[in-house]
């Protein structure tokens, strides 16, 4: 079953993992230096910079989407 929720603090790790892994298939992973924390901060922080959505299939992580209007 597809699930599409909002992210939260807790997804961080997740984010920067789906991030790292659509850089790796664009062979661009050289220039990925977000880090667990800069997520963390700029997008649960007091003012986000962003939103983000997760798909699960299943209850596995499939997908992501940010939102913003410039990040």
């Amino acid at each position: 079953m597809l699930l599409i929720r909002p992210a939260t603090i807790h997804d961080s790790a997740l984010l920067r993992t789906m991030i790292r892994e659509l850089a790796e298939f664009e062979h661009e992973l050289d220039l990925v230096t977000i880090t667990e924390e800069d997520l963390a901060r700029d997008g649960f922080g007091e003012h986000p910079r962003f939103r983000a959505s997760i798909a699960e299939w299943d209850g596995q992580a499939a997908g992501y989407a940010l939102f913003f209007d410039y990040y």
